[in-house]
């Protein structure tokens, strides 16, 4: 591996352990029990307390265009307490302790807050990596190194994966469901654990279940009359994006006093409620294994919960993102899907939304931001639908969508990996109860504190008695008692927990320290900006931006980050990509060759060597940006020479957008077809070349002119063929339509 690489990597390693406990998750448990029983034996004179509130929160940003007064109301409604007020301010704390170690009563933040194993030491699972890192760079699968370096079931994977990707390459875009050679392998998987037959074309791949959630719930509300039921205590998701989708969540409360249960005589109340508010309730959300609750469903209570929604006609939404973590003997996860199958219901008889991540299990991938929902019991019209809204962000992370085929495939008996992957798994698994119990019985042994046990999932939930005098204390700090007693404990130990009112009750703590058909033989995609699929960087798959945004208040940007938190994060792959792009090797000093030319006296100062990549890096992107730009003139030119085309020179951006007159007649055929004229002449287009394009009416543009947008992209040396079978189509179709 060459030195720019490996030594670019290691910053970057370095630089992102600096924001999470380097301790192993044995140490850390044992830290935490420390700080949660000391805790109040601590004088508060020792104590140094941060507010969440900023010296900058006074400078005057009355005029800028975005205020508290017009923000969209939804954003200010939307509340995700998992990364809110507390988190924000041990992010404070955080850095203050960078500044000023010693400052506080402790040497580190302990984030108890949110299910990120490997930000707390968990290792990720060998093969999912090794197929992972294969893929990402296939270069080396030809070397004979790699033969001692990594398996050879995940060698073989890793070139059955490459080869159902259009290009080979994980830098570029998928269909907008996800790669279909991944939802084959991840419905085959279903299949295998449910025992009834899964349909690749019921997957959605997301990043992550939380934009899974996101797409029904924009699906399910159009207003604030629609009502989704939601269990009490939620995964904030849900009453988050109801508030952001102008819905009206609609609560039924578990049961602590029998460990959390559902019981379906409480929805049937609630429902009732709602009915009687005139709110249309539109879907029942189930969380199994339970978030923050940690307990797992009886089959038995499932099958009730089936025909409850069969019988009131709701969308069964079911959060399944905890199914590897069950850590009692006497429970079994079953999914909703096997449980309403096994009941006699099909395909036409149950509306049913499975939502599955990487992020949690014990694969623990949340970075990597990959997951999926099996969408069934919707008509075609429906799942036009879902397919649009899926679209609108072209499609997940390739990334993401690899290790979710991988956690439905993992190596089987008899692979080169089973052994390891089998260790690793139990490993975990074994580790993540062991600490559920450790901590379930600290948390007993506190004073006023009574805590159920964790069947499943990540997390505990305790509850706890505060004395008056506290929740006087609360009220005077205008915040919620239990919110106030996570403050405390933060600003005295460092550990992050999660106030239960953000859920709709008590105080969270997780203890993963924690827990159609042509004619052709190729079809020539030219409407989308894709450069991997066909041919500077171009990681389309990759997922990966930033934006910067200046002049808003700090009250807007905290709006801003909360929108954003609800998501939980962006895919770290993407993360580390941008920051490539915005960091390339350098020459010599550290500057651009150009620059480093440009200053007269370059040849008198001591020459500095550059990075290795330099030469390399510089003689790709300049070979990608002039071949674009000569592809660019070529189709120009080819466009302009078309009867009735117009078409302004490409400056820039990856597309022609040429305008085209098309005849009278072939309008009133448009017309006929009940389509706008361009998207006739694409369709036509399509048929009879097997070129794709965009007709300029998805973009907008003024009535009567007409246009398509083309890219640049396809392959140099195809630019001339696809020009030729444009030139020959557009002849026959005006010929055609002219008269």
């Amino acid at each position: 591996m060459r030195r720019f690489v490996a030594d670019k990597a290691k910053t970057l390693i370095n630089r992102s352990r600096t924001t999470c406990s380097s301790s192993s998750p044995i140490t850390t448990s044992t830290s935490v029990l420390q700080r949660l029983t000391s805790s109040s034996s601590q004088s508060p004179a020792v104590l140094r307390f941060l507010s969440t509130s900023s010296d900058s929160m006074a400078s005057d940003y009355s005029s800028t265009p975005v205020t508290l007064n017009n923000v969209n109301p939804k954003v200010l409604k939307c509340e995700y307490a998992v990364r809110g007020e507390i988190v924000n301010l041990a992010q404070k704390l955080q850095q203050d302790l960078k500044e000023n170690p010693g400052s506080h009563p402790f040497d580190e933040i302990l984030y108890c807050n949110i299910g990120n194993p490997q930000s707390l030491a968990q290792q990720p699972i060998t093969f999912f990596r090794e197929v992972l890192a294969l893929c990402d760079h296939p270069l080396i699968l030809d070397k004979s190194e790699t033969q001692g370096l990594f398996s050879a079931d995940s060698i073989e994977r890793a070139f059955q994966i490459l080869d159902q990707i259009p290009g080979r390459a994980t830098g570029a875009y998928s269909h907008s469901q996800g790669i279909k050679g991944l939802r084959d392998t991840i419905a085959s998987g279903i299949e295998a654990r449910d025992g009834f037959p899964a349909d690749p074309n019921d997957i959605f791949l997301t990043d992550g279940a939380s934009p899974a959630v996101h797409m029904m719930m924009q699906l399910l509300i159009g207003s604030e009359n629609d009502g989704i039921l939601c269990p009490i205590p939620q995964y904030p998701l849900y009453s988050a994006s109801i508030a952001l989708h102008g819905g009206t969540l609609v609560p039924y409360y578990l049961d602590e006093e029998t460990g959390w249960g559902l019981e379906v005589s409480e929805l049937e109340n609630q429902l009732k409620t709602a009915k009687s508010k005139g709110i249309n309730v539109r879907a029942l959300a189930v969380i199994n294994p339970g978030n923050p609750t940690g307990q797992v469903l009886a089959e038995a209570n499932q099958r009730e919960i089936v025909e409850f929604c069969k019988k009131e006609g709701l969308v069964l939404l079911a959060d399944e993102v905890y199914q590897e973590n069950v850590y009692v003997p006497e429970k079994q996860f079953h999914s909703f899907k096997k449980v309403a199958r096994s009941m006699g219901f099909g395909e036409k008889d149950i509306s049913l939304v499975s939502f599955q991540s990487v992020s949690k299990g014990f694969y623990g991938e949340c970075g990597k931001r990959g997951g999926y929902m099996e969408v069934t019991g919707f008509s075609p019209e429906i799942r036009e639908q879902i397919y649009k809204v899926a679209s609108v962000n072209l499609c997940s992370n390739i990334s993401g969508q690899i290790l979710a085929s991988l956690v439905m495939s993992p190596p089987k008996v008899g692979d080169e990996s089973y052994e390891s992957f089998a260790a690793e798994k139990e490993g975990i698994l074994s580790s993540l109860a062991r600490r559920a119990k450790t901590l379930e019985d600290a948390f007993s042994s506190l004073e006023g504190v009574t805590c159920n046990k964790a069947e499943g999932a990540m997390y505990l939930f305790p509850r706890i008695n505060l004395p008056d005098k506290a929740i006087k204390a609360a009220e005077e700090a205008k915040t919620a008692p239990d919110a106030f007693y996570a403050r405390r404990l933060l600003n005295a130990t460092g550990i992050v927990v999660v106030p239960g009112s953000g859920f709709g009750q008590v105080l969270k703590y997780a203890y993963a320290i924690r827990g159609e058909i042509v004619s052709h033989a190729q079809i020539l995609y030219c409407n989308i900006g894709n450069p991997h699929s066909l041919g500077y960087y171009g990681e389309c798959g990759k997922r990966g931006g930033y934006m910067e945004f200046t002049g808003f208040s700090p009250e807007i940007r905290e709006q801003i980050y909360k929108v954003a938190s609800v998501n939980l994060c962006s895919n770290i792959s993407g993360q580390i990509l941008a920051s490539l792009i915005m960091s390339p090797p350098k020459f010599g000093n550290g500057m651009s060759k150009r620059s480093e030319m440009d200053i007269e006296d370059s040849y008198s100062r001591p020459q500095q060597v550059g990075d290795e990549s330099y030469e390399s890096y510089s003689a790709e992107k300049e070979a990608i940006l002039s071949s674009l730009a000569r592809r660019a003139k070529i189709l120009e030119d080819a466009f302009n020479s078309l009867e009735g085309v117009t078409c302004y020179k490409a400056e820039g951006a990856l597309y022609s957008f040429p305008r085209i007159n098309l005849p009278d007649k072939a309008i009133k055929a448009a017309e006929e077809a009940k389509t706008a004229p361009d998207a006739f002449y694409a369709w036509r287009l399509l048929n009879a070349t097997g070129i794709v394009i965009v007709s300029g009416s998805g973009f907008g543009q003024r009535p009567g002119t007409w246009h398509f947008r083309c890219t640049i992209l396809p392959q140099e040396e195809k630019i001339p063929a696809i020009a030729s079978r444009f030139t020959q189509f557009h002849k026959q179709f005006m010929d055609e339509f002219r008269g």
